[in-house]
């Protein structure tokens, strides 16, 4: 009698066991599907909706600065390679510390984030409906304009920084 309840107890513990098995595989799977239909954003398009934005605003639109472009870049690939969504990163560095390491001298400055969007579309849509987002890209000091853009299994991390050159930069 012992023999049959050890045997049915084991057979049932390895049924658990194959459904447990099967459960996270298909939890692996579903991850693997959900980054990969995250669609890829490109900073041209992200550049073309804000400047929409201020155009039909009345407002001059930003030219693409490459030094910008570097700062928005390493900045957006360092949140998501160390998983904070912040102005500042963990070890206190800022915005205008990317700026600085990658030559750009500034008169004035801003910056955009947004995390989870799938689109440039939804970024922007975002942008517009935060008082302060809409401000930076309305802001007429500002000329110029980086953006980097870094996947996330959520989505993606954008940045844009805004800003305005020294004089004779």
């Amino acid at each position: 009698m012992q023999k049959a309840a050890c045997a049915a107890m084991n057979k049932r513990f390895h049924a658990h066991w194959i459904t447990l098995k099967k459960v996270k595989l298909v939890v692996c799977l579903w991850m693997l599907w959900a980054a990969a239909e995250v669609p890829n954003i490109s900073d041209d398009r992200v550049l073309a909706l804000v400047n929409r934005f201020r155009v039909l605003s009345g407002i001059p639109p930003l030219k693409k600065d490459q030094r910008l472009t570097r700062a928005a870049q390493a900045r957006a690939g360092d949140m998501a390679a160390r998983g904070y969504f912040a102005h500042t990163n963990p070890d206190g560095k800022t915005p205008w510390d990317f700026m600085a390491e990658a030559g750009y001298s500034y008169r004035n400055a801003g910056e955009n984030l947004a995390a989870g969007q799938r689109t440039a579309e939804e970024a922007q849509l975002a942008w517009q409906r935060s008082s302060g987002h809409r401000a930076n890209q309305l802001n007429r000091k500002f000329t110029e304009t980086g953006i980097g853009i870094a996947r996330v299994p959520t989505g993606n991390v954008i940045v844009q920084i805004f800003a305005a050159p020294l004089r004779g930069e």
